[in-house]
């Protein structure tokens, strides 16, 4: 390994660097030297490795082997122009410089004055308040130089800086560059313009991740006898080729002197954990983005308040004016039927009949016989058909007063034929249950009217007596409206959370806010910190449009179910953010973000409860993050259990493992990604 020179700026000995084992070597020995106050050039091709070797610089990556010296040990000292943009499109030019000046640490008045320097030097826009998504493409580029010089860095490493720009513009930044290198600075510069690269005091030619020649652009041309560094870069690229041919067995991978030597890592990958000046900066990021997206927030607000609405409105409500076929063989005129008097003459179908219209969640349609009924079942959204035999009356009279002692032909002739299309179990579920008490009722009544005693209608010798817990005319929606709210405290900070985060990752801003010493810690607290204001009004929305407007039953804490619900809201957070930083794309947060929506949603009790899932699936389903949540929460309101019950605590020791488990992910996931989420 070659020892570093006294005085360089930079200095890179035997570095090799790939992605995994089972990847290819992106870097091959790289040996490269940068002199302190001169302007680096370093020139290669696309995929030739430039950019995985400026990310090793500033400190993004780890090398394999070898070893990185610079000649600064705070990143405040670096200035990183990367290849993408990088720019918050939200923010105005005066913002986005506003936001980078305190992350490096600069007060508002030296931000101010820099900022009128580099407005005239690099001639951006006049109009500061100008959103940087409204700039042309050069303009963007000239800001985001701007953002690299702002704090007056020691060390410059500038990815395509004049691209973009006319040539006039790019004579004043190389005049600008070459003051800084007088001025003690040192500028590393990638470009694709090769004989821009005569201006620098020294270039680097690399190619397939070897660096092939290290001069200053002069000695370049007369060593290898070239008019142009164009025409030197060929012969180089060809001289490779030819040595790569004749020498087909040597392989890429490193001696092991280099193997077995020291591995230093890069001063600038830095172990503080987190700055106010920095965090400072994260939150003014938050809530410029907020002013500026204002049709989120008003998503994140209002999605609750229309959750709540369509849900209350939608789910639990019992069905009404169901239509069921009619066919009464007993008599075709039920107009003079009397209702409430203990009348043994008149049609007893026509009187249940009247006591079924009067409960108006059914609506009776005459047909004439089976083969009709049946046809309209099939074609007219029928639920079912009710048939009365045509001697019922008498049957039903005799079965009254004979008892046990009924003949059969009197049983058969007394039953009501219900007959239901059960392909829709909820309505055809209703309409049993309807039906069955429709007609205990009407019993009753006719019990009463005749001098009977009412509970004789109650065949069986089973008796309900008062509930311990809710009510015997609760619905569906009193057993899944907890469920619903954790389900939108849960999902709703999730979705902010991953859209924040995965758009600052493609466009680049999370890679150069990490070079600039932003920590993922800081990111993190500052996502959190947001999401707690957030969550405190999401959960009181919430709170309010169901247990107050919508009047369902809460006997418990209400400090308690606001606690849980705001812890569940932070776990859903954390998913969001665990989510970002296992996964690299948009599509695949979308994949990720599916994959645990569904099982959540599926398996957590929220629609039908865990009791009728198998044994294994059950265990699986109690593990999900929000399941021991729900029911805390239906202990909490339903039951009105304190904090002591199992059933509630149980919930938020699940909430805050989760939390914590997802913290401790998060954490390994940066740590496998060299410190990048």
């Amino acid at each position: 390994m070659e020892p570093t020179p006294p005085g360089a700026a930079v200095s890179v000995r035997s570095v090799y660097k790939r992605y995994s084992k089972a990847s290819p070597w992106i870097l091959k020995g790289i040996n490269l030297t940068v002199e302190k106050s001169t302007i680096y050039g370093l020139l290669g091709a696309s995929g030739c490795g430039k950019t995985t070797l400026l990310q090793c610089l500033v400190g993004r990556h780890f090398v394999d082997y070898g070893q990185i010296q610079v000649c600064i040990d705070e990143k405040k000292l670096l200035g990183h122009m990367p290849q993408q943009v990088a720019l918050y499109t939200e923010f105005s030019i005066a913002e986005v410089v506003r936001y980078f000046g305190y992350l490096y640490g600069m007060a508002a008045r030296d931000i101010h004055r820099k900022y009128r320097y580099l407005s005239k030097l690099l001639n951006l826009p006049q109009n500061d308040e100008q959103l940087c998504g409204d700039l042309s493409g050069g303009q963007q580029r000239r800001v985001s130089l701007a953002i690299t010089l702002l704090h007056d860095p020691q060390l410059l490493i500038l990815d395509e800086p004049t691209a973009g720009t006319d040539p006039v513009l790019s004579s004043i930044i190389w005049t600008h560059l070459i003051e800084l290198s007088n001025q003690g600075k040192t500028v590393i510069i990638t470009t694709h313009y090769i004989e821009e690269a005569r201006q620098e005091n020294v270039i680097g030619l690399m190619r397939e991740g070897v660096l092939l020649e290290e001069s200053d652009p002069q000695s370049l041309l007369l060593r290898y006898n070239c008019a142009g560094l164009e025409e030197a870069f060929l012969y180089l690229c060809s001289r490779q080729s030819k040595d790569k041919a004749e020498n087909v067995e040597e392989s890429d991978n490193p001696p092991l002197m280099v193997q077995y030597a020291p591995v230093l890592d890069s001063p600038l990958i830095s172990d503080e954990y987190i700055s106010w000046a920095r965090f400072k900066a994260q939150l003014l990021k938050q809530f410029i983005w907020i002013k500026r997206n204002l049709l989120i927030m008003s998503y994140v607000v209002f999605l609750p308040l229309i959750c709540m609405y369509t849900f209350n409105c939608a789910v639990g409500l019992f069905p009404s004016s169901l239509p069921l076929a009619l066919i009464n063989d007993e008599t075709n005129n039920c107009s003079q039927t009397v209702d409430r008097a203990c009348d043994l003459t008149g049609p007893m179908s026509c009187r249940y009949m009247n006591h079924i219209k009067e409960t108006g969640k059914i609506q009776l349609i005459h047909y004439h016989n089976s083969s009709e009924a049946v046809s309209a079942v099939g074609h007219k959204n029928i639920w079912g058909i009710i048939h009365f035999t045509s001697n019922f009356t008498q049957s039903f009279l005799n079965r009254f007063k004979m008892g046990r002692d009924t003949e059969p032909f009197d049983i058969y002739h007394s039953n009501v034929y219900l007959s239901l299309d059960m392909t829709d179990y909820v309505t055809s579920f209703y309409l049993q249950s309807l039906m069955y008490d429709s007609f205990r009722e009407f019993y009753g009544d006719f019990l009463e009217a005749c001098g009977k005693r009412r509970n004789v209608s109650n065949s069986p010798p089973l008796r309900f007596e008062n509930p311990i817990f809710g009510s015997f005319t609760a619905s569906y929606s009193e057993f899944t409206a907890p469920a619903v709210i954790c389900l939108i405290q849960f999902f709703l900070p999730l979705l902010f959370t991953t859209s924040a985060i995965i758009q600052d990752k493609l466009r680049g801003i999370t890679e150069r806010n990490l070079v600039a010493g932003v920590t993922v810690l800081e990111v993190t607290l500052s996502t959190i910190l947001v999401q707690c204001g957030m969550l405190i009004i999401q959960t009181l929305v919430v709170e309010y449009i169901q247990y107050v407007l919508y009047g369902h039953p809460f006997h418990g804490d209400p400090w308690l179910t606001f606690i849980l619900l705001f812890l569940q809201g932070i776990c859903g957070t954390m998913l969001g953010i665990f989510i970002c930083f296992v996964t690299k794309q948009e599509q695949l947060t979308g994949f990720g973000i599916m994959a645990a929506s569904i099982p959540i949603m599926t398996l957590s009790g929220l629609i039908w409860p865990l009791e009728a899932q198998p044994e294994g699936l059950r265990w699986f389903s109690q593990l999900l993050p929000i399941t021991y949540s729900i029911d805390a929460i239906r202990a909490l309101t339903i039951r009105g259990y304190s904090f002591y019950h199992p059933m509630v605590y149980m919930g938020f020791i699940s909430t805050i493992c989760w939390s914590c488990a997802l913290t401790l992910w998060s954490y390994v996931q940066v740590r496998l990604n060299d410190g990048a989420p």
